[in-house]
């Protein structure tokens, strides 16, 4: 429960919503141009920022080195956003996002940022899994 706490009010601090906002970011994200992405300023000023990199060490998304080192911190990103990015991909290229988008409890779980309700919902959990079995199959490829 704490750790769901923590990285809900992680997914809420300004410096992360901009870069959940900054669609530049997503755009080279999803098509596989991660340097391009790891540019952008909404990036960069998450990777300097040691007490952010120190709640994602917390969280387990970066290992206890990127804690106190900017490089480190941005080659693990680098690695995870270079696996992540053919099922961002996957999601915004899925039919099934429009359908999922234009339903109102959908819509009310992403503007209260209530990230649990978004994760119960059936059709969000077929659309991932979708991008999960794509994302594999573009890695075999």
């Amino acid at each position: 429960g704490k750790a769901v706490a923590s990285a809900q009010a992680l997914l809420l601090h300004p410096r992360i919503v901009g870069l959940q906002e900054d669609a530049l970011f997503w755009q080279y994200l999803s098509t596989g141009e991660v340097d391009l992405a790891l540019g952008r300023s909404t990036f960069s000023v998450i990777s300097y920022d040691a007490e952010l990199r120190g709640q994602l060490a917390d969280l387990g998304v970066v290992g206890e080195d990127a804690r106190n080192d900017v490089d480190t911190f941005r080659a693990e990103i680098e690695t995870t956003l270079l696996d992540v990015a053919p099922r961002i991909q996957a999601i915004r290229n899925d039919p099934g996002l429009a359908e999922l988008a234009a339903k109102p409890d959908v819509q009310a779980a992403i503007q209260s940022g209530n990230t649990l309700a978004l994760i119960a919902d059936p059709d969000f959990r077929k659309l991932v899994d979708r991008a999960l079995r794509a994302g594999e199959q573009a890695k075999t490829n």
